[in-house]
């Protein structure tokens, strides 16, 4: 039996690493529009975990927080 395996072990069970590429904005020459995109997907860098922090953090300062004056 031939076990297929995506924990980055070969057909003999030998470890290799897995095959990564690097983020858009690693990659020269670089490519504004790919850039861009990496930022907003909604698999990648940027959203929807960090937009989601920073929108509780904006309302929770703006609604909760005493005024500083």
């Amino acid at each position: 039996m031939i076990k297929e395996s995506f924990d980055g072990h070969n057909k003999r069970g030998e470890w290799r690493p897995l095959d990564t590429a690097l983020p858009p904005l690693f990659r020269r020459p670089l490519k504004p529009l790919e850039i861009s995109k990496w930022f907003v997907d909604f698999t990648d860098y940027l959203f929807p975990w960090n937009a989601l922090i920073m929108v509780i953090s904006l309302i929770t300062r703006w609604f909760l927080a005493p005024d500083l004056v």
